[in-house]
């Protein structure tokens, strides 16, 4: 009986080896983005909300998660790498041609839209200074 048991736990062994075993994988296009300039390395924040692109034409290109551009950097012709730190605010290039790496602190500004709300003084001031003060 053990011995039977052997030979069919063997039989199985070699039968489940002989299988190949299909998955099928599951996709989706989420963002799109199109360069002006051919694309030469990337980068994406670890949360997913800033794409950096580096491009031919001596650009990095700085994409929200939409697809949108939020801004462009001049960089040297000669930068071949990017990479961004894993809080997505420090965009460091790589020049192989003169041996230098460059740090580059990112600081992302927000528009935030006073139309109606209570202001003192000049509708057409340079600075308008929020204070949200009813939040808790």
């Amino acid at each position: 009986m053990k011995h039977l048991m052997s030979l069919v736990a063997a039989g199985l062994l070699v039968l489940a080896a002989t299988l190949q075993a299909s998955a099928d994988v599951g996709w989706k296009v989420t963002q799109e983005i199109k360069t002006d300039s051919q694309p030469m390395d990337m980068a994406v924040s670890p949360d997913g909300q800033t794409t950096v692109v580096l491009t031919k034409d001596a650009k990095v290109n700085l994409y929200a998660a939409d697809g949108a551009l939020k801004g462009t950097i001049p960089v040297d012709k000669n930068v071949s790498r990017i990479s961004l730190s894993v809080d997505g605010r420090l965009l460091t290039l790589m020049n192989s041609d003169n041996s230098q790496i460059q740090h580059i602190v990112l600081s992302f500004q927000f528009a935030i839209d006073t139309t109606g709300a209570p202001a003192k003084g000049k509708e057409d001031a340079p600075v308008v200074i929020a204070v949200f003060s009813d939040f808790q």
